[in-house]
């Protein structure tokens, strides 16, 4: 796997621009109030339909000892609803090629529908229903137990999954990220039916809900459909305020007897809401390819490497390493993280970057429901949804000299996290 592909993956999280079309200001997008629900809609020529709505808060609102609620909550309410018995649904969906589900994250978490327009009416109403009224049952919460508790036993037996949670815990001390938002055993085995129906409750409230749909309607269309939602108290949530990000760096390291040493160092970087933040893109990305040519390529020194950008609303960058030789790769990381620092890159390898950059992400938010993701996460925490339309432009003016800023400015107090067989003495 080609440094880059790494650096992708983990950047195809970050919202971006949609398209080119669409980059004049995010013409024709409507952002409307509905009976006190924010709506933000974006009108498209096509045959499917993307909706996410999102519930802010994610870990930020949970504790040690509920953390993972909202993906317990919203997995069993996945499994039947009032109105809907589980094989009804199941065979409605079927039918009509709809996909439903709920994802989880750090700042908040969303409940997601993708269909084609001509199911649309059929394929809201259970959206809705599932969300509003969950059964619940006893059988089914149970199931989402078991298949929770199982998950996260088994995260512990893959080191690079343990590499990550390792790190996590050092950058994110005292501070709500340390929660896994997908709940560890105790907290999951501790819950009960009653603590979900409560938790439902708090969660659907208007002031916390924000819901994006993209699809070939008109503004009116949307507003009806969102009525559905109508009947919601307004709530009284406040997002809460967030402890600093201390960045003191450190070392943990888990013995583990297998070949190769996972490594991931972490620091603290801006977010989508900071003028730094497109440098940290161009930066990141340009790191990422040059350590593979570096670290592997030339050298040999790691079965992989690469680096990567996070989306948070307290963010951080990384770098990422799987080598039997921990030492001898992680010098050529560090002296190439030195040299960002000193050394001014050409405005040409500046512009060779972003190009690609920007072409990866045009094909990563093609479709409807990607689309619709990027709006509300712009909005929750870039600044505004219209800044999803600006990325592109922002992204051409990063300079040589912003570049070398942000590894100046970031590039400090490196949290790191090793799984593996060998001894790590390196520090970045």
């Amino acid at each position: 796997m080609k440094g880059g592909a790494l650096l992708m993956a983990l950047l195809l999280l970050v919202p971006i621009g949609l398209s080119l079309a669409e980059g004049q200001g995010g013409v024709g997008v409507s952002d409307t109030e509905v009976s006190g629900l924010r709506v933000i809609f974006k009108p498209v020529d096509g045959e499917t339909v993307g909706v996410q709505l999102f519930f802010d808060g994610g870990v930020t609102e949970q504790t040690s000892e509920n953390q993972g609620i909202d993906a317990f909550l919203m997995t069993a309410s996945m499994r039947e609803s009032e109105n809907y018995p589980r094989a009804e649904m199941i065979s409605e969906l079927t039918r009509m090629g709809t996909g439903i589900g709920a994802d989880v994250y750090y700042d908040y978490t969303t409940a997601y529908m993708h269909c084609v327009k001509q199911n649309f009416d059929n394929s809201w109403d259970i959206f809705a229903d599932i969300l509003m009224n969950p059964s619940l049952k006893e059988e089914d919460v149970e199931l989402v137990r078991s298949q929770l508790i199982t998950s996260a036993r088994q995260k512990r037996d893959h080191p690079e999954n343990s590499v990550v949670d390792l790190a996590n815990s050092l950058l994110y001390k005292n501070h709500p990220y340390a929660l896994d938002p997908n709940g560890i055993e105790e907290s999951l085995e501790s819950m009960t039916i009653e603590d979900l129906k409560d938790h439902q409750k708090e969660l659907m409230v208007k002031s916390r809900m924000l819901l994006v749909v993209v699809g070939d309607f008109s503004e009116k269309e949307i507003e009806n459909y969102a009525s559905a939602f109508s009947s919601l108290p307004e709530g009284a949530y406040k997002r809460k305020e967030l402890p600093e990000v201390s960045n003191a760096g450190g070392l943990m390291v888990e013995h583990q007897d297998i070949p190769n040493t996972y490594i991931r160092g972490v620091f603290r970087a801006p977010g989508m809401n900071d003028k730094d933040y497109y440098a940290a893109c161009v930066a990141q990305d340009i790191l990422s390819d040059t350590l593979w040519e570096e670290v592997r390529t030339k050298r040999g020194l790691a079965y992989s490497v690469g680096s990567g950008l996070s989306s948070r609303r307290d963010n951080y960058a990384l770098v990422s390493v799987t080598t039997n030789n921990p030492d001898g790769a992680l010098r050529v990381v560090r002296d190439e993280l030195n040299r960002g620092k000193k050394e001014m890159l050409s405005a040409e390898r500046i512009e060779e970057a972003v190009n690609g950059y920007i072409t990866r992400f045009y094909l990563g938010n093609e479709d409807t429901l990607s689309q619709a993701y990027q709006l509300g996460s712009w909005e929750l925490f870039g600044g505004g949804w219209e800044k999803n339309f600006e990325f592109v432009d922002n992204l051409r003016r990063v300079t040589p000299e912003d570049v070398r800023n942000f590894f100046n400015r970031y590039v400090k107090g490196i949290s790191m996290a090793a799984v593996g067989g060998q001894n790590v003495t390196v520090r970045l």
